[in-house]
């Protein structure tokens, strides 16, 4: 069967694909829930990324207190574990490097450039191969040969740094850049480039535009969204920095490395010992030979030298720059410093490699600088396959994150962690090296560690001979209200102690939070009430308020508005505006409780809460009031709805102020549903109708009996005729008798209209996209299936004709409406001051249609849950079986009199209804904004009373989870706005007496001629699926009670 016959091919591929979207936007995020790791919960597509934009060291830190020391993350559609467990880590980093976790994170090649073949981008047998060819250039020898290099560049940088006037301020890592970039340059290709003396040298330039990116860069966020990108974007040229600059690095090392290739060349840099071990790129690719190739190729060579600056650069400043004003911002550590120099070179003696070597406490400050600020502050390793650490298991291809800025910062293995306190790393403190890492750990650590030791180490001597370091005005400090608190703080018997000559300064733990708390209240009213006055003042005194502004603009002129995106082309702003509208769309709605001041479920973006509907929305209304109470707010797509379980508000909801309209308008159905006045005539007259229902229940019955007794019955596929011929005999005279012939089309087509699901593509455009019914409307796609629609609109349209005879007698339901058809033109006539009573033609066929999906599925369904709860509770079942026979001894004929009077019989309906209602949910839409019980509720909202939660309240019911018909007796008083199952007030189910009247003849016929039990098909206790419908369908045994007799 096509799934949706009347759509076109191209609204089937708009489905699907919106589909697609969906699944693909959410289908990586159970990957940690199965795993049984907790962490913050991810959006679709966009994963955690966006907790990224106060910076993922904070993220860091905020999910380590929340979750511990395991707990995973997606970077858009890619998970990550992030791991602080040492165990592990040392798993991860040393034990299983070879093993398991030799790689970093997977790079795009084609993105990447030249960066392809980098010695921290390549993987497995490639990387060692790599490792092993560049290792050399870092021994102990070469690093001694390289010293005088970095000497001389050390001597340009201090010489450089006299020429300036003492009291200018200076950016560190802008003075520090050039020497790093003239002692890599010079030691790795022998290139003089003195980028000290020539700021604006094009390698600076280059490699501070390469560095000037953001994460939430239009490039960035696509590849989070469609990593699969990548490959395509790389083939239109684009790459992850700046192709200028890549062409420019990439040409210069070329020429380079051609220099380096020359027979008279004497050189021995890091260039020229590639070059010396370079191989073909068929030599590097036959990995198959017992002796794999040794050495590099040519696009390796340029990788690696490419790596080298960008690294030796930007790690090596940066370091630098946290290091000086660590020293800086803490005196007692410099000047100890300072003193370590002086002593080892006195009388500003020249450096030498021995003596630096031997600077400990140069070391130890290096090192505390790097545990409180690391240049990597994660490391990242993937999973080559399948692995059990601490009792965790990691697939395959798993990423696994250590986020060392938090692990550095831990206060169970660092004491007053926040605090630079160079003596931790002291050779008398026994460090672990696990705890401690700020160049990676194990065999795929920093290549080049020893070498950044040693010109970082060799600047900071020559710079603290020649120069005292302080901070100024421009210093970014730390120098907040917490931290001068903390700076003083003592301890509570220094506080008590005041019979000292010299009292205690300071404050204790429990004063630091006080004076806080008192903080963040007098800072927020005083601070915002005096703005508020000032604001004030300025609007209604224009003089002072243009004098003011023209201060301002004299201090601070020429303030220019910047361009939010000013490198973007036009392709890629249209890129960011869909992206940023598309996500605006998704959430804009979701403020809508919160301003209410209403609690629920946080939504998630286009679906709302929907996806909670996937255990059945019963379940999900019974959680949300276990959690947030008798009244909270939820969103079905974009659409708000206010669940409300307070007895006084539904009151007013459904009858005091039923200023409301249910919301069931739909494509097929005209907006009136139910006509009252006709319905009103027709159903209430219940003894009419009583001998046509008693002749189809006796027809029920004998083809009951023609089954074999020991034959399990699917409860719904045998009552369902029963109620379809009672329904359409009664309402239009037609003789149906899908009793004799269960193929009947009448039935075969609700059935069809019923097997839809919440989470069928149609639902799920209409969730995501509302605003698309109307035009779907008039391109004939509806809910329902459109041949089924079709058949039911051609029969009724049949039946009424038929009924519109001169000599037609029947006095049945369509009678009555055809007697009181109105024109579609005094229909629309609303001003008239007799507005006109009756229906439209189309207005008939609805009603018809309602009365036939109505009368079929909520009765059927009512009466299995029934029998399910009758059959399982079998003292119930004796008790309505003795009323019964009491009431029509000898299986005397069922009378309309005598069946109304069935007391218990009524009590036993609706307990099954209280237990298991046909409609867990009433809704009403808010025709003008009202407050009720405090609460404001606006124009337009979708109010929702969950019956299901609200019939098995422990607070209204005792023991309602258990079946007591006894609850109903005429001797206990029931609250009507705590059990309705046919709604309540004027907009009640107007067929109720009749859905009532035709359950109760079916049940008393039953029970006369069977005794109901269950068999090994029934599913006790019963569950429910999405829809509210019996997973497995309600299965029970009908024996003959003359067989159970005997």
């Amino acid at each position: 069967m096509s799934f949706l016959p009347s759509l076109s091919v191209t609204w089937a591929l708009v489905v699907v694909v919106v589909t697609l979207l969906l699944i693909y936007g959410t289908w990586p995020y159970r990957f940690f829930k199965k795993m049984g790791v907790p962490g913050p919960r991810p959006w679709p597509y966009i994963g955690t990324f966006l907790h990224y934009r106060k910076g993922f060291y904070k993220f860091d830190t905020e999910c380590y207190k929340k979750y511990g020391k395991v707990w995973g993350i997606y970077d858009g559609r890619l998970p990550i574990l992030m791991v602080l467990d040492l165990e592990m880590i040392k798993s991860i980093m040393v034990k299983e490097c070879y093993s398991v976790f030799t790689n970093r994170r997977e790079t795009n090649k084609d993105l990447a450039g030249p960066f392809a073949d980098g010695i921290s981008v390549v993987k497995d047998e490639h990387w060692k191969r790599i490792r092993g060819s560049v290792s050399p250039f870092f021994t102990s020898g070469r690093l001694k040969e390289i010293f005088p290099i970095a000497d001389k560049y050390g001597d340009r940088f201090i010489e450089n740094l006299k020429k300036r006037n003492p009291e200018e301020p200076i950016k560190v890592k802008d003075a520090l850049g050039p020497y790093s970039m003239d002692v890599v340059t010079s030691a790795s290709f022998s290139v003089e480039v003195d980028s000290m003396n020539n700021p604006d040298d094009p390698f600076v330039a280059n490699i501070k535009k390469m560095l000037n990116f953001s994460f939430f860069s239009p490039l960035f966020l696509i590849l989070t969204l469609f990593p699969f990108a990548a490959t395509l974007l790389a083939k239109m040229g684009i790459t992850l920095f700046s192709k200028s600059s890549v062409d420019f690095f990439y040409s210069s090392l070329k020429k380079i490395k051609e220099q380096h290739g020359t027979s008279d060349d004497k050189r021995v840099d890091f260039m020229h010992l590639m070059i010396q071990s370079q191989i073909s790129d068929e030599q590097a690719k036959n990995v198959s030979s017992e002796q794999p190739a040794k050495g590099l190729t040519d696009h390796e060579i340029l990788s690696q030298s490419f790596i080298f600056i960008l690294g030796g650069y930007e790690t090596t400043s940066s370091t630098l720059t946290f290091l000086l004003y660590n020293l800086a911002t803490n005196p007692d550590s410099l000047n100890k410093l300072v003193k370590e120099i002086d002593e080892a070179f006195p009388n500003n003696a020249p450096v030498t490699h021995d003596s630096l070597t031997k600077l400990e406490y140069l070391d130890m400050a290096i090192n505390e600088s790097m545990r409180l600020l690391p240049t990597a502050p994660r490391l990242e390793r993937v999973c080559k396959k399948t692995i059990e650490l601490n009792g965790i298991t990691i697939p395959k291809d798993t990423l696994v994150g250590i986020p060392t800025y938090v692990l550095f910062r831990d206060p169970q293995l660092w004491e007053s962690p926040e605090e630079f306190r160079p003596e931790r790393f002291s050779s008398e403190n026994d460090i672990d090296q696990y705890a401690f890492m700020p160049f990676g750990l194990g065999p795929r650590n920093c290549v080049g560690m020893r070498f950044a030791l040693m010109i970082m180490k060799l600047v900071v001597v020559k710079l603290l001979q020649n120069f005292s370091i302080e901070t100024c005005k421009e210093t970014q400090k730390r120098v907040d209200f917490m931290h001068l608190m903390i700076q003083s703080q003592i301890s509570d018997e220094q506080a008590k102690n005041v019979s000292s000559e010299q009292p205690a300064k300071g404050l204790t733990n429990n004063e630091i939070l006080s004076q806080s708390f008192i903080f963040i209240l007098g800072g927020y009213e005083t601070t915002s009430t005096t703005l508020t006055f000032l604001l004030y003042n300025l609007a209604t005194n224009p003089d002072s308020l243009n004098k003011l502004v023209k201060e301002i603009d004299e201090a601070f002129p020429n303030n220019k508005k910047m361009s939010f995106l000013p490198s973007l082309s036009v392709t890629w702003g249209l890129v960011v505006v869909v992206v940023t509208l598309l996500f605006t769309y998704g959430i804009w709605p979701y403020g809508f409780f919160k301003k209410l001041g209403i609690p629920g479920p946080r939504p998630w973006p286009f679906i709302g809460t929907f996806l909670h509907y996937r255990k059945g929305f019963y379940k999900f209304d019974t959680e949300c009031y276990k959690k947030y109470g008798k009244i909270w707010g939820i969103y079905d797509g974009r659409l708000p709805i206010l669940m409300v379980l307070d007895l006084e508000m539904i009151k007013s909801i459904m009858v005091k102020e039923c200023i409301l309209s249910s919301l069931t308008e739909g494509v097929f159905f005209s907006p009136c549903l139910i006509c009252y006045g006709a319905l009103f005539v027709f159903l209430f007259d219940t003894l009419q109708i009583f001998p046509i229902a008693d002749k189809y229940g006796d027809r029920f019955i004998e083809n009951l009996k023609k089954r074999n007794p020991e034959e399990a019955i699917k409860v719904k596929d045998a009552l369902g005729p029963y109620s379809m011929d009672v329904v359409t005999s009664a309402s239009f005279s037609v003789e149906v008798d899908s009793v004799n012939n269960p193929n009947d089309p009448f039935v075969a087509h609700i059935k069809k209209m019923l097997n839809f699901s919440f989470f069928s593509p149609l639902i799920l455009i209409l969730t995501l996209f509302p605003f698309v019914a109307s035009f779907l409307g008039k391109m004939g796609i509806t809910m329902f299936s459109k041949s089924s629609m079709d058949f039911f609109y051609g029969s009724l349209k049949k039946i009424k004709e038929q009924h519109g005879t001169s000599d037609d007698k029947r006095v049945d339901f369509m009678h009555l409406m055809i007697q009181s058809q109105i024109s579609d033109e005094q229909a629309d006539n609303v001003s008239s001051e007799q507005p006109a009573k009756g229906l439209t033609d189309h207005e008939i066929l609805s009603q018809s249609f309602i009365f036939i999906l109505g009368g079929y599925e909520t009765t059927s369904t009512t009466l299995a849950f029934l029998l399910y709860n009758l059959a399982t509770n079998p003292d119930s079942l004796n008790k309505l079986v003795k009323e019964i026979d009491e009431a029509f001894p000898n299986n005397a004929p069922v009378t309309y009199d005598v069946l109304m009077k069935l007391e218990y019989m009524e009590m036993v309906i609706n307990e099954s209804m209280r237990l298991l209602p046909t409609a867990p949910r009433l809704e009403r839409v808010c025709k003008k904004t009202i407050e009720l019980n405090g609460i404001t509720i606006p124009k337009d909202t979708l109010v929702s009373i969950p019956t299901y939660v609200l019939f098995r309240d422990p607070q209204l019911w005792e023991s309602p989870e258990e079946f007591r018909p006894e609850r109903f007796s005429s001797e206990n008083d029931i609250d009507q706005y705590a059990f309705m199952p046919f709604g309540l007030g004027p907009r009640n189910c107007v067929g109720m007496r009749f859905a009532l009247m035709i359950m109760k003849l079916v049940v008393v016929k039953l029970l006369q001629n069977f005794s109901i039990e269950t068999c090994k098909e029934t599913q006790i206790p019963i569950q429910l699926n999405a829809l509210f419908q019996p997973t497995v369908p309600v299965t029970l045994k009908f024996v003959p009670r003359s067989h159970k007799e005997e």
